[in-house]
C-alpha cells in the first residue's frame, strides 16, 4: 500500500559560505537504490545530496547555495511567457534524467518553495527525497495551480499555456511528455491572435439572398398610413372613364355605325358621358391621404406605470391641468427614495491617508526607503525585490522583513554577506523580531528602523 504524502520537515544551516537545505531520515526508512543512486552521482538538475551523522542521527543536506526558490523569486512580479516556459523546460529535462537513472519521479518535491532556480542562468533544480511519496498528477497539478495564480493574462502566450498546462495534468494517465508537446502551441497562437480576426455573419437564405439590402435600389419603403385594399381595382379607373367619354362623344356626333340617327343616340351619347365624369369623381375622391396610425393601436398594452402612449391620460393618473392646459400627473412613488433625516446631510468623504508602517533609514547617506506593504524584500535584483541595493556585499536576494501579526520579523534569505540584527549575524532562513531603534545589516550596509 502506498504511504501518504508527506512533506520532509526541512531547516537551513550555512557552513563555510555554504546554504544547506537539512533533512532528517525517517527511524522507520532505510536506504534503497534510490537513495545510492543520488549520494553517488550528481545528476543534472537535482540538488546535490550528501549523508552526515549528528547525534546518532541520520540527515542528509542538499546544498542551495546561490539558488533561491520560486516562490520567492516571483514574489513580486507576474510570469510571462518566457519564465513559465524556462521553468516548465528545466522541470520536464529533470524527468528526462530520471528515467535515465532508473529513478522513481514520486520522490520529487514539486512544489514552489522547493523548486529552486540559480539568478544567473535561470537553471532549475529538484530535490529528490528519497522517503518522500508522492503523486506525479498532484504534483503537477499544483504547480499548474501557482502558474494560474502567478500568471500575466496580458501575456497571451503565457495565459494560453498555463490553461492548457493545467488542462493537460488533470487527464487520466498523464504523462511530461504531453507537456513538451504543448510548449510549442502557445507561440503559434500568440502570433496568431495579433491579428484582427475576421467575423462573418451568415444570413438566412430566405430573408437576405433574394434581396441584396445594402444596394439603396433594393430598399422598398412602406408607405406610412393605412392602405386601401381597392388600390388595384382604382387604378383602373382613368383608363375606363376615358373609354366611357371617348364613346360618348363618337356617338353624340354620329361617328359609330348603328347609331347615327333616331331618338335613342342623344340619350346614349349622355349616358356614356355621364359615366365617364362620374368615374372621374370616383378616382379622385378615393385617393385619400394617409393618416398617421394611433400610437395605442401599435403599443396596444404598455408597461405598468408608464405613461399612457394614446394621448389620453388615464384617470387615476391626472390630478388636474397646468396654465397650459397640459393634464398633471400624480407624483409616482419612488420605491429607492428615503428620507434626508434617516441617513443626515451628504458631507465630503476624504480618503485617509497611508500610513507607513516603518522606514528604513540608511545610516551615513540618512537615505529613508519606506516600507508600505509585506513582506519586505531587500537585495539586487529590481525585477525580484521591494528595495534594490547596487553594492557588491548584497545578494540577489538578499533579506526580508515580514509581518507575524503586529509584530515585524527581519528574516535573512541564505545571503552570503549575512544579515545581521543589532550586529549578531543571523542564520539562514532564521526569522527575529524587529523592534523601532534597531540596526538592521545588509552586507556591510547598515540601515536604523524608525
Amino acid at each position: 500500500m502506498e504511504k501518504r504524502r508527506k512533506e520532509p520537515e526541512a531547516r537551513y544551516q550555512r557552513s563555510c559560505n555554504h546554504n544547506y537545505l537539512v533533512l532528517q531520515k525517517p527511524e522507520e526508512e532505510a536506504e534503497d537504490y534510490q537513495t545510492q543512486m543520488l549520494l553517488e552521482n550528481r545528476i543534472g538538475g537535482l540538488l546535490p545530496m550528501e549523508r552526515r551523522e549528528c547525534e546518532g542521527r541520520e540527515e542528509y543536506y542538499y546544498e542551495i547555495s546561490s539558488l533561491q526558490p520560486i516562490l520567492r523569486v516571483y514574489e513580486h512580479k507576474e510570469l510571462g511567457w518566457e519564465e513559465v516556459r524556462t521553468i516548465t523546460e528545466g522541470i520536464l529535462d529533470v524527468y528526462d534524467r530520471l528515467q535515465e537513472y532508473l529513478l522513481d519521479d514520486s520522490h520529487v518535491v514539486l512544489e514552489p518553495e522547493q523548486i529552486y532556480q540559480n539568478l544567473d542562468d535561470h537553471s532549475i533544480s529538484l530535490l529528490f527525497w528519497p522517503f518522500y511519496r508522492g503523486s506525479r498528477e498532484e504534483s503537477f497539478l499544483h504547480l499548474a495551480e501557482y502558474f494560474l495564480d502567478r500568471i500575466d493574462h496580458r501575456d497571451t502566450a503565457a495565459a494560453m499555456f498555463a490553461y492548457r498546462f493545467y488542462k493537460i495534468v488533470r487527464r487520466d494517465n498523464f504523462v511530461p511528455e504531453d507537456l513538451r508537446r504543448a510548449l510549442s502551441e502557445p507561440e503559434e497562437a500568440a502570433a496568431g491572435a495579433s491579428r484582427e480576426p475576421k467575423v462573418t455573419i451568415r444570413m438566412s437564405k430566405p430573408e437576405y439572398e433574394e434581396q441584396d439590402m445594402s444596394r439603396p435600389e433594393s430598399r422598398q419603403e412602406e408607405p406610412y398610413g393605412e392602405t386601401d385594399p381597392g388600390d388595384e381595382e382604382k387604378s383602373r379607373l382613368p383608363v375606363l372613364s376615358l373609354c366611357f367619354l371617348l364613346a360618348g362623344l363618337l356617338v353624340a356626333f354620329g361617328l359609330i355605325p348603328g347609331i347615327r340617327s333616331g331618338s335613342t343616340r342623344p340619350v346614349t351619347a349622355a349616358l356614356l358621358i355621364v359615366v365617364g365624369v362620374v368615374s372621374f369623381l370616383l378616382l379622385f375622391r378615393g385617393k385619400r391621404p394617409p393618416r398617421n396610425p394611433d400610437p395605442a393601436e401599435i403599443f396596444p398594452d404598455p408597461m405598468p406605470g408608464s405613461r399612457p402612449v394614446s394621448g389620453v391620460c388615464q384617470e387615476e393618473s391626472v390630478t388636474g391641468f397646468s396654465e397650459d392646459g397640459f393634464p398633471r400627473e400624480k407624483p409616482r412613488e419612488d420605491p429607492f427614495a428615503f428620507e434626508e433625516d434617516e441617513f443626515g446631510k451628504t458631507v465630503f468623504y476624504e480618503p485617509e491617508k497611508e500610513t507607513l508602517l516603518c522606514i528604513l533609514k540608511e545610516k551615513g547617506k540618512n537615505t529613508e526607503y519606506p516600507m508600505r506593504s509585506f513582506p519586505f524584500t531587500i537585495g539586487k535584483v529590481k525585477d525580484c525585490v521591494d528595495l534594490a541595493l547596487p553594492d557588491r556585499s548584497v545578494s540577489r536576494i538578499h533579506a526580508r522583513i515580514v509581518r507575524a501579526g503586529e509584530q515585524l520579523c527581519l528574516q535573512d534569505c541564505r545571503s552570503t554577506n549575512g544579515t545581521f540584527l543589532n550586529g549578531m549575524r543571523l542564520e539562514a532562513e532564521e526569522q527575529v523580531m524587529l523592534e523601532k531603534g534597531d540596526e538592521v545589516g545588509i552586507g556591510k550596509l547598515r540601515f536604523e528602523l524608525v
